[in-house]
């Protein structure tokens, strides 16, 4: 009974995870230009230099939640350290509030979090099996 329990808790979690990252490959293919012209539009106003984030830009997807997290930084329009001593002031998320629809940043971070509870269970039946 303890081990068909194992077995179908693996297959959901197996499954979610699939379903997860067909999902976060829909955000980046949808919201990428998007998250790509605000970091322009930041650079253009002198709010960002190119190397704070174009390591992650030039990642692709894998790079796509980092830069995601750093937006949702921004949005807060507090002021944020950036490299070194400099900071990114709170006018920079008005300035992006005002240009761009980023109500989808909290959807990402509800699918993130989503995978990460799934992680932390299959870690679980992982240590917990024989």
């Amino acid at each position: 009974m303890h081990e068909s329990f194992r077995f179908i808790a693996l297959i959901f979690i197996f499954i979610g995870l699939a379903v997860s990252l067909v999902i976060y490959f829909r955000f980046y293919r949808k919201h990428t230009k998007q998250l790509s012209d605000a970091f322009n539009k930041l650079q253009e106003n002198r709010y960002l230099n190119a190397e704070d984030y174009l390591f992650y830009e030039q990642m692709g997807a894998p790079g796509f939640v980092h830069r995601v997290g750093l937006m949702k930084k921004i949005l807060q329009c507090k002021p944020l350290k950036r490299s070194g001593e400099r900071w990114l002031e709170p006018d920079a998320g008005k300035l992006m509030l005002s240009l761009y629809d980023f109500s989808w940043i909290d959807r990402f971070h509800k699918v993130s979090c989503f995978v990460a509870v799934l992680m932390v269970l299959l870690i679980i039946l992982v240590i917990t099996g024989k």
